[in-house]
């Protein structure tokens, strides 16, 4: 079980909440500028096929928080440490480009470690 489903079953909101796993990197890095009909065509069918809204009106992202395109993957560790050329952090911009809705927020967890290290 995930520590998200464990987490809003502890709290009474699992009847609220669907969690999925996906690659986010794979369905939303290359998507810079104007959505296409074909681009939203894709993201619609893809939200009904997870059983997700196409709109959300949250999403909390805490991305890997050092941009080091230097690194190269040695342990599963280093996934939440180093964004490689900030594909997570760019795939979540463009995902809320497409799904957040007018009124909906991001929240964005970000260190400032990447900032005092000068990277």
């Amino acid at each position: 079980m995930k520590t998200t489903d464990i987490n809003t079953q502890i709290f009474g909101l699992k009847p609220k909440q669907k969690s999925i796993e996906a690659d986010l990197t794979e369905l939303y890095f290359n998507k810079p500028g104007a959505s296409s009909p074909e681009e939203l065509s894709f993201y619609r069918n893809l939200s009904e096929d997870l059983g997700l809204p196409l709109q959300t009106d949250l999403v909390v992202c805490n991305p890997p928080w050092i941009p080091a395109s230097f690194v190269r993957e040695t342990n599963p560790l280093d996934n939440g440490v180093y964004d490689p050329d900030e594909k997570f952090l760019t795939s979540a911009f463009n995902y809320c480009r497409l799904h957040l809705s007018q009124q909906g927020e991001m929240l964005l967890i970000y260190s400032d470690l990447a900032w005092q290290l000068g990277l």
